[in-house]
């Protein structure tokens, strides 16, 4: 039985592009695979040597909560039927996508203008992944020099926090080969909301526009969806072969594999969205702040979740300057929310009473 990686996604169909030992020359992405309108079940186009086969899902996954995503490595038979999907490294609910190296967070520097607490949510919902992130500032051109102060210091503090930042402008090519090369050797995925130009950015790193682009609604200043599908998309000028879709080895870096130029570069585009339903157990909240990991053990009570509880490194951390008070601002909203979701504030109380000795 043959088995493929799923490389698009589109209303409950498929494109598997087949991964064991067929087609030894360089990997496809899904835009080359074009199939006829109404093109049945079982279908199937060549592109560079790789079949890439039309399938539907086996009827059991809905009965079982199995939902194939692009990036899954599947099991299907030569009439378009997925039988199975291989275990997954990695996924991720919105976008849905699976056995991804990173995630490219893109934020639109000025219109639409930035929700932080979305993106707030995005970054800890990647980490809890076991995702990369990469935080793309989009559209930076359009700064003014007089009232770009705050988004600069936001961009500025990721960085101090830990995450890899990139100033970017589709307009003007701005950081487009910084990202280019931030892409080498790994399968991206592209996360955020409609309208911040994540199709545009595509586009600049492509030999021509190939994917549509869409002006901001003029009522809400929102963005209009121009990506309607998922779909695994090849970059050109990064050489592609067989093995970006059967695996790869582990990384030095965050557990996955060492990127270079010169080996295979994949983004999978995705729908925007403008919301996220997120919530951690109160007591795991912290292990998804990077920055928050020095500090985390050495608070005076056991069980401290770096609020109100006194002699708490974090907010020593906080107040000296170390962690950015932002960043901290948005652990304390999203612990309101988990600790409203999960009330087990008398647990809590017999826990944070429980002193930790001080290690002399």
């Amino acid at each position: 039985m043959p088995t493929g990686r799923i490389i698009r996604s589109i209303a409950g169909f498929y494109d598997l592009a087949e991964t064991n030992g067929a087609g030894s020359g360089e990997m496809v992405s899904a835009s080359a695979a074009v199939f006829a309108q109404g093109a049945p079940i079982g279908s199937s186009v060549v592109v560079n040597g790789i079949r890439i086969t039309r399938c539907r899902g086996k009827g059991t996954f809905r009965k079982k909560g199995i939902t194939p995503m692009v990036g899954d490595l599947a099991e299907y038979t030569e009439g378009g039927l997925v039988t199975a999907i291989l275990p997954r490294r990695n996924e991720m609910i919105r976008p849905q996508v699976s056995n991804v190296d990173q995630a490219l967070v893109v934020i639109a520097a000025t219109v639409p203008e930035p929700n932080f607490d979305l993106v707030e949510k995005m970054l800890l919902m990647i980490r809890r992944a076991e995702i990369r992130p990469v935080i793309i500032f989009n559209k930076w051109d359009t700064l003014e020099e007089t009232d770009c102060g705050q988004i600069r210091e936001r961009a500025e503090g990721y960085r101090k926090a830990g995450f890899r930042v990139i100033c970017t402008s589709a307009a003007t090519g701005l950081g487009v080969e910084e990202l280019r090369a931030e892409l080498a050797g790994r399968i991206s995925v592209f996360a955020g909301p409609s309208g911040v130009g994540k199709s545009s950015l595509l586009n600049s790193l492509l030999p021509e526009d190939s994917f549509a682009t869409g002006a901001l609604s003029e009522k809400i200043q929102r963005g209009r969806n121009t990506t309607r599908c998922a779909e695994l998309i090849q970059l050109p000028g990064l050489q592609c072969g067989q093995a970006a879709l059967s695996g790869g080895q582990p990384r030095v870096e965050d557990g996955q594999t060492e990127p270079q130029i010169g080996q295979p570069g994949y983004l999978v585009d995705t729908p925007g969205f403008t919301s996220l339903d997120l919530t951690l157990y109160p007591d795991d909240l912290a292990g998804f702040f990077p920055e928050f990991a020095p500090y985390l053990g050495k608070c005076y009570y056991t069980g401290c979740r770096h609020h109100e509880e006194p002699d708490c490194a974090v907010r020593e951390a906080v107040s000296r300057g170390e962690i950015v008070k932002f960043r901290y601002e948005s652990y304390l909203q999203m612990l309101a929310e988990a600790e409203e979701a999960f009330p087990d504030s008398e647990l809590y109380k017999t826990r944070i009473n429980t002193r930790k000795e001080k290690t002399p």
